[in-house]
């Protein structure tokens, strides 16, 4: 793990997953930490040479004696030279990217471009040595799955051995739309096969655009002669880069017009993925693992017979409409995201589903329309109609109580009262938001008092088997060594806005895990109201950040506005201090409001530190209630997992444009100092014609009330919710 390319992100993406270790020969700890992927074991076995063929021998040979067997539950092969492993490790998968290329189906090709013509008789030596091999090693392999169906076909070709078809992962939340740099993109390690110099050839013709080619390569001499190669002939509108962070590579596809590829017969691609995840067409040619992502004329072209030319007049038919394929292909990328990749490796793995059931996403060619891979899903919607037909037959049912309810004597009676009450207290009235009120605070006293919420909930939850794991708090500094230097960006896209008052050891774990897990460009603004703890000599050490200190405490609301007064980015970020935040949290927040128009506001899964649900979006009843979604419940649940339109998404953590927020007036002063100011926030954003909407891919952790009690919080809570159902009369009525 020395020359990090796809497959390398595949098997970093899988053993975080699956909470698997790695063993590998060589290994670049610098640039897998630059990936964000330090949290992962990864054990070397040995150093190995850097030219071939004694790099792949050595590696051959000291994987074939490694023997980790009775240490792990299962093994996982993922290269094509590590398969020599699965003799002493039992049981076993093969997840392979494709049989070895340069002794299968690039045998021909290598031949002629890397070896000289005194060595090829040696050179055709080595390739029969290794093909015995490679057949015999394969033999001791468990199962295999193919990263494509055109790495299943070279299997079954080359090795005779049947498999599964999983694609590759590509974590698509990180990328984002942005309007373009009048650049294109390329993604590629140097080497022949990737044929890039047809790349330079194609804008050497069109000296009016510019290309950017990202393009690493290993040490070997034949990969340096390329890249040298490479270099000599790059015309003056084509800048090369050897490597990008990670960071630095989700911008570049962000801002440019599209994405170039060239590879011949390609494994699958990657990078064709990333780019549409990012709303850009890709060129690529009609062959190869292109075939079964790119949907030709509408996520990109796919080129028969690629050349130069064919390039040239590519890149001008995309020119001239290059918003049509935004949607399409940030609708194809979500196909190939991550967590479908896990999902169906488990599957797998533990036999859940049979094997045609994890099969490709799409059977044949998929040059088709996108309404044609979508009819493919034909059997998930039958199985949602069986669901849907049990849900109106209990429906039924309980229609039938709720009948056998209303003629018995105790419904009588109720609707008696309750209609007495109607009459003298009428509904949408002040009075009868008084009464309502002391109603649910007397509900609240006797619930806490009697441990009857506790006791319901308890019975509620007693026969439920929940393999969840509490958060455990991790930080890397303690409060006095916490050097609180944050990045400084001139053009930050997000503002991140934090309300401080007291806890200052929430304040610190809070900003520990934004420095470890925010990779946005952000500025970080912190407004703290009057802290009478050590907040105040903490936040003093603080750079790169901006900090107001209010002389008095003004309120949630108000010190938030005072925050966003003083934004630069695009979207205001508002989080709590008592907030643990996880790898990963802001990108998928930032695409969804990125990608939707309508969206106004997005926020996340906010889970308690006991590994259950607190807050999963919010629906708001006629009454100007804010029920809270999900609470209590296991994070994996499916109804909890997919992106969706809400209601109401809590402040705690709460991504919203910067402009909404102007035009809405920011938060109301009419809450202070605090509590259903969020939820009036909410029905501000729908009431100016935008949508909110959840993202389960966010998650973070909350310290719920760690700054009030719950006397107070309780009255605050009735006092406000009379002062929101007063403003927003006719707008409730119509829910």
């Amino acid at each position: 793990m020395d020359n990090i390319g796809g497959a390398e992100i595949a098997t970093l993406i899988l053993a975080r997953g699956l909470g698997a270790d790695i063993y590998t020969t060589v290994l670049n700890k610098n640039i897998i930490e630059k990936l964000g992927f330090k949290d992962i074991d990864i054990k070397t076995i040995g150093w190995v040479p850097v030219s071939p063929p004694f790099r792949q021998q050595m590696t051959l040979w000291r994987f074939s004696r490694l023997s980790l067997s009775g240490k792990y539950d299962l093994f996982i092969i993922s290269g094509d030279w590590a398969v020599s492993s699965s003799k002493l490790n039992k049981p076993n998968l093969w997840y392979v990217y494709s049989p070895i290329r340069e002794i299968w189906d690039l045998y021909k090709y290598s031949r002629k471009t890397y070896v000289s013509w005194y060595k090829r008789p040696l050179f055709d030596l080595w390739v029969q040595i290794n093909r015995y091999l490679n057949r015999k090693y394969v033999k001791h392999v468990d199962k295999i799955i193919s990263t494509s169906k055109n790495v299943r076909a070279r299997v079954k070709k080359y090795l005779n051995r049947d498999s599964a078809v999983i694609y590759p992962p590509t974590d698509t939340s990180k990328f984002y739309f942005n309007n373009n740099d009048n650049y294109w993109l390329s993604v590629n390690r140097l080497i022949n096969h990737k044929r890039v110099e047809m790349q330079l050839k194609a804008f050497e013709k069109m000296p009016q655009e510019r290309l950017i080619i990202v393009g690493s390569y290993e040490r070997s001499d034949h990969f340096k002669k390329y890249a040298k190669y490479i270099q000599s002939i790059k015309p003056p509108n084509v800048t090369l880069k050897h490597w990008v962070d990670d960071e630095e590579l989700v911008k570049l596809y962000a801002n440019s017009k599209g994405f170039i590829t060239t590879s011949q017969d390609e494994d699958f691609g990657m990078t064709p993925i990333e780019a549409m995840a990012s709303g850009k067409p890709v060129i690529a040619p009609n062959e190869g693992g292109y075939e079964e992502t790119i949907i030709n004329d509408e996520t990109g072209i796919l080129i028969d017979d690629i050349n130069a030319d064919k390039i040239v007049n590519a890149v001008s038919i995309i020119n001239k409409d290059l918003e049509s394929y935004r949607n399409a292909c940030v609708l194809r990328a979500e196909l190939f995201d991550s967590k479908y990749f896990i999902e169906k490796m488990k599957n797998f793995i533990y036999q859940q589903k049979p094997v045609e059931a994890i099969d490709s996403i799409n059977e044949g060619k998929n040059n088709t329309s996108t309404t044609a891979y979508l009819e493919q899903r034909e059997k998930e919607i039958v199985r949602l109609e069986d669901k849907i037909a049990q849900l109106k037959e209990r429906n039924y049912h309980l229609q039938e109580s709720i009948s056998a309810y209303q003629r018995s004597l105790v419904w009588k009676i109720w609707y008696l009262f309750d209609s007495v009450i109607n009459y003298f207290l009428p509904r949408s009235t002040f009075r009868r938001s008084v009464y309502d009120g002391v109603i649910e605070a007397n509900q609240e006293f006797w619930n806490d008092t009697f441990g009857l919420k506790k006791l319901f909930k308890k019975k509620k939850n007693e026969n439920k088997v929940i393999n969840i794991k509490p958060y455990r708090v991790s930080t890397k500094t303690s409060i006095d060594d916490f050097n609180g230097i944050f990045p400084k960006y001139n053009e930050p896209t997000v503002s991140i806005i934090i309300l401080s008052f007291n806890k200052v050891e929430y304040t610190h774990q809070c900003f520990d895990s934004l420095l470890q897990y925010t990779n946005i460009p952000y500025e970080l603004i912190v407004v703290d109201n009057n802290s009478d703890d050590k907040t105040k000599t903490f936040l003093n050490k603080l750079q790169n950040v901006t900090v107001l200190y209010n002389k008095e405490n003004v309120g949630f609301g108000n010190a938030c506005n005072q925050g966003a007064e003083k934004a630069r980015g695009e979207y205001l970020l508002f989080l709590n201090n008592d907030t643990l935040l996880t790898p990963g949290w802001l990108e998928p927040l930032l695409h969804r409001i990125k990608t939707i128009p309508d969206c106004g506001s997005v926020g996340g899964k906010i889970l308690d530190f006991n590994g259950l649900i607190q807050e999963a979006g919010g629906i708001i009843t006629k009454n100007g209630n804010c029920k809270v979604l999900g609470a209590g419940q296991s994070p994996n649940l499916y109804d909890y997992s997919f992106f969706r339109e809400v209601d109401h998404c809590t402040a705690a953590c709460l991504l919203i444009k910067k402009s909404v927020f102007q035009k809405i007036n920011g938060f109301d002063k009419i809450y202070s100092p605090a509590y259903y100011e969020d939820v009036d926030l909410s029905m501000a954003v729908r009431h100016a014609g935008y949508k909110i909407y959840y993202e389960p891919k966010s998650v973070i952790y909350h310290n719920q009330h760690t700054s009030s009690s719950k006397k107070s919080i309780m009255l605050l809570s009735m006092r406000n919710k009379i002062r929101f159902k007063k403003k927003w009369v006719k707008e409730l009525k119509s829910i």
